[in-house]
């Protein structure tokens, strides 16, 4: 299309050029003029790439959308009134000796097309991984999936450092234990099951970091499970399980924080809690089944909170 009003347009602007420079506009006879007038109404496709390739993508909406303004005053004045008939951009150039006069604006000029933002997709989870401890001491990196480790390998986790990168997956870990647990260090693991292969085992708070809930468990009867450094931090809620008839429960040396932290006691006949002075220790206790035998010990201090919750198994 744009081609075709190219080849018509250019003979006739030359016809109406030529006419132009053989006389005065007075002296034009009305033939002439009117070839002149029907010029300025016309499409132009102009030589150069810029404004040929403006031209083509107008010309597909209309065949009057761009005035020529050739030599002499008729065609001028034809070409302000086509233009503002048009509606198009206000631009002025001149190009292969021709004057290219476009009039202002108008209401039928359509908007540039709405470009919409680049689409974005949710950051790409990993693959949950199965991860097996040795007997070696080891670095474990977890993924942003729902990791499970597995330290059923008696003390396979001592020396052992396991990162998890994200905070907000649900990694579990579980592990056997001979008596004291010694990682380097576990961080954001969100469930601990620790299990006292031989009925005692001690529990390192400072040794974790973001985990929820460290759930004790015993192999054998009348087990027993002590919790140092507890802090909201570190182990946000302790829950003692199956086989543990004594629970203690000793704060960091910063206290607990504001956040307190959770100690649900079930079987448990004997529980200690001790606390830090002259720092915030907020314990909530849960107290299930039987007759239970609670002490605790320094935590008087005005900012220190030991709440119970009981409830009939």
């Amino acid at each position: 299309m744009a081609k075709e009003i190219a080849t018509k347009t250019k003979l006739d602007t030359r016809i109406a050029a030529d006419i132009a420079a053989a006389m005065p506009v007075a002296n034009q006879p009305a033939a002439a003029k009117a070839v002149a007038a029907q010029v300025a109404k016309k499409a132009i496709v102009i030589d150069t790439e810029e404004v040929q390739a403006a031209v083509e993508q107008t010309v597909e909406g209309s065949a009057d959308v761009i005035v020529a303004q050739a030599a002499g005053a008729a065609a001028s004045s034809g070409a302000a009134a086509g233009g503002a008939a048009a509606g198009i951009s206000t631009t002025a150039l001149v190009v292969g000796g021709l004057a290219v006069a476009a009039a202002a604006s108008g209401g039928s000029s359509s908007s540039p097309a709405a470009t919409s933002a680049p689409a974005t997709s949710a950051p790409a989870t990993s693959a949950p991984a199965a991860v097996a401890l040795t007997s070696t001491a080891e670095t474990k990196n977890l993924t942003s999936g729902n990791d499970t480790v597995d330290g059923s390998l008696l003390d396979s986790i001592s020396g052992d450092t396991i990162i998890d990168g994200s905070s907000t997956d649900s990694d579990v870990l579980n592990f056997s234990s001979s008596g004291a647990i010694d990682p380097v260090m576990v961080a954001n693991v969100e469930t601990v099951n620790a299990t006292a292969r031989y009925g005692s085992m001690t529990v390192n708070g400072s040794k974790f970091s973001g985990t929820k809930t460290l759930n004790i468990a015993s192999t054998v009867a009348a087990g027993s499970t002590t919790v140092s450094n507890a802090n909201a931090d570190n182990i946000a809620a302790i829950v003692s399980g199956s086989n543990i008839s004594s629970l203690t429960v000793t704060t960091a040396a910063a206290g607990t924080g504001a956040a307190g932290v959770s100690v649900n006691v079930g079987d448990a006949t004997t529980v200690a809690l001790t606390g830090t002075a002259s720092k915030t220790d907020i314990l909530n206790v849960s107290l299930t089944g039987g007759a239970k035998t609670v002490t605790a010990t320094t935590l008087a201090d005005t900012t220190d909170v030991v709440s119970f919750t009981a409830t009939s198994s």
